[in-house]
């Protein structure tokens, strides 16, 4: 056997070895992903925020990355067979799940449509019956996906409750008819007059929002926005009304009117979430043009 034969017997023997082992590496690799859904109760009302938990786990034995901005679909399967696909929002960070490591996300499933929104783009409310949720794969075929399913019951409600439904449903048909003032009137009604149900919670929200861009009130959007931090701490919600509240302040002018609010909203509010987020708020530069 010639000198020539014996160096390309071992050649191919050697990448053979090479590949084998490659293969044999990339067998090991086990992506496997669990989505554990849990809320804080399985009876609601029509309209009641629907406070979603999901905890992402890492059941593999290599990383998995959770993308920034990354959209969490469910669905959501009634008894009548209808499907509807909320969905959550991930994380604002790039995270890295390391074996056996796990991340949470929580949002309000009621309030994350996508699809679910009628002809002028309002929310649709999911109407009474029983539901099953589990999340929908979207994962490659690569990775093992594994999904707890959740039931729930959504109610008409009854008594007082279903007076303030009717209530906060007659100010959503002035809005859906772009009626403005008159809906954010009929919101406000609910708030007075029902104070202790969700329902206020949601048009004191809706308020926020509709002072703001539709009524082009800034201060009402303010004043709004300070009662709900103010007043209730179950909403999930101080995200979203600390920033309104800051650029409301930058739309008028007054960065130091915002510091002094906020740092007089750390010292007296007993909610520890909104508290643990004004401890280090950065305020934007109050040169920056806000729409």
């Amino acid at each position: 056997m010639s000198c020539k034969s014996i160096y390309f017997g071992t050649l191919f023997c050697f990448l053979t070895v090479i590949h084998v082992v490659s293969v044999t590496a990339q067998s090991s690799e086990k992506k496997h992903i669990r989505y554990n859904l849990s809320t804080v109760k399985k009876e609601y009302s029509v309209y009641e925020p629907i406070w979603m938990e999901m905890e992402i786990e890492n059941l593999g034995n290599v990383d998995i990355a959770v993308s920034k901005g990354k959209i969490l679909h469910l669905e959501v399967i009634s008894a009548d067979g209808s499907k509807y696909r909320p969905w959550l929002l991930g994380s604002r960070y790039n995270n890295k799940l390391e074996p056996g490591a796990s991340v949470v996300y929580i949002d309000n499933i009621s309030y994350r449509y996508g699809k679910m929104l009628d002809s002028l783009g309002f929310d649709f409310a999911l109407p009474a019956g029983i539901y099953n949720i589990s999340y929908k794969t979207y994962e490659s075929a690569k990775v093992l996906v594994e999904s707890t399913q959740l039931t729930i019951e959504i109610k008409e409600p009854t008594g007082e409750l279903a007076a303030a439904k009717a209530l906060y449903e007659q100010g959503n048909r002035l809005k859906r008819k772009k009626e403005w003032k008159e809906a954010v009137q009929v919101f406000q009604q609910v708030a007075d007059r029902y104070p202790d149900s969700f329902y206020a919670m949601k048009a004191l929200s809706d308020n926020v929002t509709m002072y703001k861009y539709c009524v082009k009130d800034v201060d009402a959007s303010l004043r709004s926005a300070k009662y709900i931090l103010e007043n209730y701490s179950n909403h999930h919600e101080e995200g979203r009304l600390v920033d309104n509240i800051t650029r409301c302040y930058m739309k008028k002018n007054d960065m130091n009117g915002a510091r002094t609010y906020l740092d007089s909203l750390s010292k007296k509010t007993s909610n520890v979430v909104l508290k643990s987020m004004l401890v280090d708020i950065i305020l934007p530069d109050p040169n920056l043009q806000v729409k």
